[in-house]
């Protein structure tokens, strides 16, 4: 509603109003700053004479008895901020508000004027002077006193009586604690703001919990794994039935969405416009707006704001802000938070237009960092994991990278769509200059964007189940239209990686597939079964267009992947075919394209190294079709891209169904690969002919695997192939270490989980190299490209 012209001069006479007891506020703080100088000594020294302004000393207590009273300016004007902020957080049931109801507009003014006083000729504010910069407290209590009686300001208590609604902001604020800057450092913003700020600001994204309010009744709602919706309605019921309850989940639940709300207000905070709300982001504005010129603020907090694609504004500003940024992770345990957890140590100043700080990522500890920044350059240069398999902590120049437009320009081009300013580019994160230098050789090669792909995120695991499409029950289905994929059904160009136990107690409880015994006919077990209407359950799960044609997506063929990026496994992206018919949690995203040849080529591409390290460089929490439209697209040499396909079907075609999509891409009788060796070679030679797809060197392919794959590293040094090309166990490889071909027959025969059959390991067992295997295959493929050229 638009306001009236009386209203807007009331709003504007109240703003005077606002601006002379902040006035009054601020030089009372001033006065109290100068008498906490006198008495406090920081440093163990004598206390610095400060010049006197008072005609007397200012005890402690007139300064607490004038700051907390009611009727004084800083508590007024705290009321009325507090009600403001209140407002927004307006209980719903009466026995909150006790029949009180909120204001409206007039009714609002009536009682802020009443606060704060009033102007012109409504007051007796005629003739008054200014006052006294240099006003001791005294003259500044006689002051104080003679404004608010000529503003006709009223008694405080007299209108909480008279406006019940007052009383009941007053409540709300006290639960909320809400805080004022400018008013509770009314000194320091009266000088321009802060000059150092430094702080660990929440790391909390403001989401309701239904479960959790719900439990404050019921622990059944934190204790109860994977219930169905019908147990959920019914206990729903039950919960709100209790004494109490309903009335506290009332009031509860809207404290987290009026938050939300409040910090995606463009008015209060532009830059989060359009954004998840995330307190961290909430105070790195604030921290901004209350620097002073010349401030610099510290902060450590998370790094979503860098990745993210909505946050291009925020992005540009932190960019022209940043002068040091450390990125950490948190596998030292230095907080008490999960390990996998990045977090940033921000160094900020005053907003510059040509961005230009140092960064380095993927530390582990702040001494290397502290130690780089001194290093004379000596020695290898340091990746993720030392040689032992440690967390790499030694300290390198190779590890700061100096980021200004012209390595902002590679990041938008390697992650953005066309035209992106260098400015708001999302942010990756090589862990040295030599992973930088790769990343900008990926930088120049054609993008999945160009190929105009479409993208299902298939069924979400708890809206679609409480819309009744399926529910959850462990069963092998009997065909492939029933079939639920989750993520760690597949990994790398496996279709068949694992299959969760009956039991389903956890994310863990899966079972790895045996694709040496693999029957023709194979079907995963699976954690979630179709219900309800069939034809709804086809409908309803998508569409797309294939050759101007409107196809359900269940009828393609599709590469899958793992939308969780898992950039803390041996392998960060994780794509795999999933067979026509099957359907996929929301965990999993897929594509197609028209021509199976080409998804098999870009399988092959995916499935590699060099897409993979840009994939983890990025550092993308979920890897959505905005992300994988950034990732390298089908090279143009059409020889790479059959030898890409060949050796993905390789990997993939594991059964009769799936030899069904090797014959689509015109490749009939291709030869599966099952035995562990031999799928580990033809992982190398995708790695290699990618290497060569994208203009990498061999020294470059080795240099991204050797600092950005440690797990990888750690499982290749460790991981041993008897003389069938069958992976070692790892119980059995731990003997063999301790007393080699020493090994009795039974010590040798290890029981498949999955498939139970027995399996006798020959000597010799052997381990591989994988950076000898990549140079090998690389001058291979180098000449045999260059022979047909």
């Amino acid at each position: 509603m638009k306001p009236s012209k009386q209203q807007v001069d009331r709003l504007l006479n109240l703003s005077r109003r606002v601006e002379t007891l902040w006035k009054l506020t601020l030089r009372r703080f001033e006065i109290a700053d100068q008498e906490a100088r006198r008495e406090i000594d920081y440093f163990g020294k004598p206390p610095v004479p400060q010049p006197v302004e008072n005609t007397r000393a200012v005890t402690r207590a007139e300064i607490e008895q004038a700051l907390n009273d009611p009727n004084g300016a800083y508590q007024r004007l705290r009321r009325v901020m507090d009600a403001w902020n209140a407002l927004w957080f307006w209980p719903l049931t009466e026995q909150a508000t006790k029949g009180a109801v909120p204001p409206s507009v007039d009714q609002w003014l009536e009682v802020l004027e009443a606060l704060l006083g009033r102007t012109g000729k409504e007051s007796r504010m005629t003739g008054q002077r200014a006052l006294s910069t240099g006003a001791n407290w005294d003259e500044l209590n006689d002051a104080e006193h003679a404004d608010l009686q000529l503003a006709l300001a009223g008694d405080v208590k007299s209108l909480l009586a008279e406006h019940p609604w007052l009383s009941v902001c007053d409540r709300v604020a006290r639960d909320q604690g809400f805080f004022h800057w400018e008013l509770d450092f009314a000194s320091v913003f009266g000088r321009g703001g802060f000059d150092l700020q430094v702080g660990n600001p929440p790391w909390v994204r403001p989401r309701s919990d239904e479960a959790a309010l719900l439990a404050e009744g019921d622990p059944w709602w934190q204790l109860a794994e994977k219930p169905t919706q019908a147990q959920v309605r019914s206990k729903r019921e039950a919960t709100l039935a209790l004494d109490g309850v309903r009335e506290y989940f009332v009031d509860a639940a809207i404290v987290t969405p009026q938050v939300a709300e409040f910090v995606g207000d463009p008015t209060v905070y532009p830059l989060l416009v359009g954004l998840q709300p995330d307190l961290y982001r909430v105070f790195m504005e604030r921290v901004w707006n209350s620097a002073s010129a010349r401030g610099t603020a510290a902060l450590l907090h998370p790094e979503s704001h860098f990745t993210e694609k909505k946050a291009a504004m925020l992005r540009a500003e932190t960019y022209r802000r940043l002068r040091r940024h450390w990125q950490f992770v948190n596998e030292l345990s230095l907080f008490e938070i999960d390990h996998h957890v990045s977090y940033g140590v921000h160094v900020y100043g005053a907003h510059v237009e040509n961005p230009r700080f140092k960064m380095a990522a993927s530390l582990y500890h702040p001494e290397t960092v502290v130690r780089s920044m001194a290093h004379d350059g000596a020695g290898p240069v340091p990746g993720l994991k030392d040689d032992d398999g440690n967390w790499d902590l030694r300290p390198h120049p190779e590890r700061i990278i100096d980021v200004d437009e012209s390595v902002l320009t590679v990041w938008a081009d390697i992650l953005d769509e066309p035209g992106t300013p260098p400015v708001q580019a999302r942010m990756v994160y090589p862990v040295n200059r030599a992973s930088s230098r790769v990343l900008e050789k990926l930088s120049k090669a054609p993008r999945v964007r160009e190929l105009g792909l479409q993208y299902s995120s298939g069924w979400h695991e708890t809206a679609d189940r409480k819309k009744g499409y399926f529910e959850v029950g462990s069963a092998v289905p009997e065909s492939w239209n029933d079939v639920i994929l989750q993520g760690p059904h597949f990994t790398v160009a496996n279709p068949f990686a694992k299959q969760p136990n009956p039991t389903m107690k956890n994310n863990l409880d899966w079972t790895e597939i045996d694709l040496e015994a693999l029957p023709e006919d194979f079907i995963p077990r699976t954690s979630y079964q179709p219900a309800g209407d069939p034809v709804k359950y086809g409908s309803d799960y998508g569409q797309w267009n294939v050759r101007d044609l409107a196809v359900g997506v269940h009828q393609t063929w599709r590469i899958g992947w793992r939308l969780m990026a898992a950039t803390t496994g041996q392998r960060t992206f994780i794509p795999s075919i999933i067979p026509k018919g099957a359907r996929h949690t929301h965990g999993v995203l897929s594509t197609t394209l028209p021509e199976a040849e080409d998804m098999a080529a870009l399988l092959g591409l995916w499935s590699s190294i060099p897409v993979d390290f840009q994939v983890k460089a990025s550092q993308i929490a979920n890897l959505t079709g905005a992300a994988v439209s950034s990732l390298p697209a089908l090279p143009a040499d059409d020889r790479i891209r059959t030898m890409l396909a060949e050796r993905a079907l390789a990997l993939a075609s594991l059964t009769g169904k799936m030899d069904e999509f090797a014959q689509l891409a015109g490749f009939v009788g291709i030869k599966a690969v099952r035995h562990a060796d031999a799928r580990r070679r033809v992982l190398v030679e995708l790695d290699v002919l990618a290497a060569l797809a994208l203009g990498l060197s061999a020294t470059e392919l080795s240099t991204i695997y050797r600092a950005q794959f440690p797990v990888l590293v750690g499982y290749e040094r460790n991981d041993l192939y008897d003389a069938n090309g069958r992976k070692v166990p790892t119980e059995m490889a731990r003997l063999y270490r301790q007393r080699g071909e020493d090994l009795t027959l039974e010590e040798r025969t290890w029981t498949h989980p999955q498939s139970e059959v027995d399996y006798v390991f020959e000597f010799p067992f052997v381990s591989y190299d994988r950076e000898e295997d990549m140079r090998n295959a690389y001058s291979h493929f180098e000449k045999l490209l260059a022979e047909k050229s």
